[in-house]
C-alpha cells in the first residue's frame, strides 16, 4: 500500500473537517471560506469575467473544406481499456 504524503494527509484531514463542519454541503463549505476570507487580514480581489473566444465552430465541414470526420466532438468518446 502506498504511504501518503505527511502535507497531503494534513490536507486530506484539513478537508474532512471543513466538509464535516458544513454538513457536506458544497454551498456551505463555500459561504464559510468567503467568512473566513473576509476575517482575514489579506485583501481579497475580484476580477471581473474575461470573455471567452471559442475559435471551434459546429460545422458538417472540416477547415480544409472536406467532409465532416467519422469521429467528430460529437461522437462519444471511445472507452479506454482498464490497467491492471
Amino acid at each position: 500500500m502506498i504511504e501518503l504524503d505527511p502535507i497531503v494527509a494534513e490536507i486530506h484531514a484539513v478537508r474532512e473537517a471543513l466538509s464535516n463542519a458544513s454538513g457536506g454541503d458544497i454551498r456551505a463549505i463555500a459561504e464559510a471560506a468567503k467568512a473566513r476570507q473576509a476575517q482575514g487580514c489579506r485583501p481579497s480581489v475580484t476580477l471581473a469575467p474575461r470573455e471567452v473566444k471559442d475559435e471551434r465552430k459546429a460545422s458538417w465541414v472540416t477547415p480544409s473544406g472536406g467532409a465532416r470526420p467519422a469521429r467528430c466532438l460529437l461522437s462519444a468518446p471511445t472507452p479506454r481499456p482498464e490497467k491492471s
